[in-house]
């Protein structure tokens, strides 16, 4: 049995899984076992630019699943596999998800592994702490394998890449550009509007005030930032056609706000994987700039095509303390936020964005084979040589080493 809703775009005929990531009642005992995060980077030394993408793993597609909770964890263990080793290497979302679900059960008695009805990203860390997670091979993305424990083989090959360290993060911009800008890349649970699935080139706007929200939530991972346009890159687990290849930007805003944006969760180190030097950083770049879409009205009509559907027809949620977080936000201009930062760095913005033109961003192609390099900075990396990652004609340099 499956539950769940559907982000569909009507114009495109795409239809998008929602609702996977759930906040159980009873939490795991997790912050006890969560190192506080220290950063190496002042806020004045921070870049413009950050984008973990060349260290990434191809874009996955969860299908009809509600499997992104197990698809986004799964995907930072493939990009420390990349980032230190040079190879890809696919880890199993289903074994992460379904030992989710086991251990929410354990306390929550909600039965979870007898239906799709998504997993919570804390219990997910947890059983990674335990379980870790085998590689794909040992327990492959099947459909028919979604409520079945997974082999003896595929738990003794998961003992091998256990969760070592990880952080717990909170809501402010300067702490989020500091993981990213230290190599960490981070999940998060965020609130899914309509517009989400409309063709915006991967930009995602503020929710307007007359959305209706995702019952639950999405799990995705923050990879990245363009302070300049003031949006955070995350990588989706909806597929090639979704965004900017399977990419998107996400505003400040929206990642600021405590009620679109909760439970953010940095993974420090994993077992059997060299970890980020301490000492070291990603080299960046800080000429990377964002066209503007040539047709907003476009925009407009495709987000009027979008809609989030129930195979029941019920949009009542069922987490009493989710909806009445989501039902008093919505009484707020999402634009406006009481409670952000004042320690944020505040750029200028032209007339243009003042006015929310939408944004047309360049397609991003991932890289997996290092060329030979094409320009060293003069900045600590990550490794002995530059590394010239996408089609960007400035685009930040990394080394996987």
């Amino acid at each position: 049995m499956t539950f769940g809703g559907l982000l569909i775009n009507r114009r495109t005929r795409r239809e998008y899984r929602l609702d996977g990531c759930r906040r159980s009642r009873t939490k795991p005992v997790l912050l006890n076992l969560a190192r506080p995060f220290l950063s190496l980077i002042t806020r004045q030394q921070l870049p413009n630019v950050v984008d973990l993408r060349p260290y990434l793993s191809p874009i996955e597609e969860q299908s009809v699943l509600g499997s992104c909770v197990g698809n986004a964890v799964a995907s930072i263990l493939e990009y420390f596999h990349l980032y230190t080793t040079g190879q890809v290497k696919i880890f199993s979302r289903l074994f992460i998800y379904y030992n989710a679900r086991m251990m929410d059960d354990e306390i929550n008695k909600r039965h979870a592994t007898d239906s799709d009805s998504g997993a919570d990203l804390q219990y997910a860390l947890v059983s990674l702490i335990t379980y870790g997670c085998c590689e794909e091979q040992f327990w492959p993305f099947y459909e028919h394998l979604i409520n079945t424990q997974p082999t003896d083989q595929a738990y003794a090959n998961g003992q091998l890449y256990r969760l070592k360290e990880f952080s717990r993060l909170s809501n402010n911009v300067d702490q989020l550009r500091q993981c990213l800008a230290q190599g960490y890349p981070f999940l998060m649970a965020i609130k899914i509007f309509p517009s989400f699935a409309s063709d915006h080139y991967g930009h995602i706007p503020m929710p307007k005030r007359y959305e209706k929200p995702s019952q639950y939530r999405h799990a995705v991972v923050c990879v990245g930032y363009i302070h300049s346009e003031r949006v955070f890159i995350i990588r989706n687990s909806h597929g090639l056609n979704w965004g900017d290849q399977g990419y998107g930007y996400l505003p400040y805003d929206y990642v600021t706000d405590k009620v679109l944006t909760q439970d953010l969760w940095a993974i420090k180190s994993i077992q059997n994987m060299m970890e980020i030097p301490a000492e070291q950083h990603i080299a960046w770049n800080n000429s990377l700039t964002l066209a503007k879409s040539a047709n907003p009205k476009a925009l407009a009509e495709d987000e009027s095509e979008c809609d989030i559907v129930y195979a029941d027809g019920n949009h009542n949620n069922t987490d009493e303390q989710e909806s009445e977080e989501t039902d008093s936000h919505t009484h707020h201009h999402h634009h406006h936020h009481a409670h952000a930062q004042e320690s944020l760095d505040e750029l200028p913005l032209s007339s243009s964005r003042q006015h929310s033109i939408p944004q047309q961003f360049i397609p991003y192609t991932p890289v997996f084979q290092i060329p030979q390099p094409t320009l060293y900075t003069p900045i600590p990396i990550m490794g002995s040589y530059g590394y010239y990652p996408t089609i960007y004609p400035s685009a930040p340099h990394f080394s996987p080493y």
